[in-house]
């Protein structure tokens, strides 16, 4: 998935590798793809970082990461220069059984006060019969 800023001048996107999906944000112009070297790494390369998406006024990206064993919910603050600012920061953990982000469902939308995902809730329970 790839994300176009508020101000429609920035693309947020996974550039993968075989094993490594880092999470970039480039200069977006239509008639004329960015460079390799004007792509921008949000927050290093790792595997698990997926569905970037931006906030309502451009200055953080959210996205899901598996970096910590589980799909959660991760941001980058940006500075006015599309620029990392400090580390990525989590936003909410999901690391239970019974609520989760879904592997093959990592989308995720953001507006001015919510974040939107699918999550996938898990339950279980004995039963016990008893024959006569």
């Amino acid at each position: 998935p790839r994300q176009i800023s508020p101000d429609g001048r920035w693309i947020a996107f996974i550039a993968s590798s075989v094993d490594v999906h880092a999470l970039m944000i480039a200069p977006f112009r239509p008639a004329a793809p960015p460079a390799e070297k004007e792509w921008v790494a949000v927050d290093g390369p790792r595997a698990g970082d997926f569905a970037p998406h931006w906030s309502s006024d451009g200055r953080m990206i959210y996205f899901i990461s598996d970096r910590e064993g589980f799909g959660c919910i991760w941001a980058q603050r940006l500075s006015a220069e599309q620029r990392p600012v400090g580390p990525a920061f989590p936003v909410l953990h999901l690391h239970g059984a019974s609520l989760r982000t879904r592997p093959d469902q990592y989308y995720l939308s953001v507006a001015k006060d919510k974040l939107v995902i699918p999550l996938e809730e898990r339950s279980g329970g004995i039963w016990m019969l008893q024959f006569k």
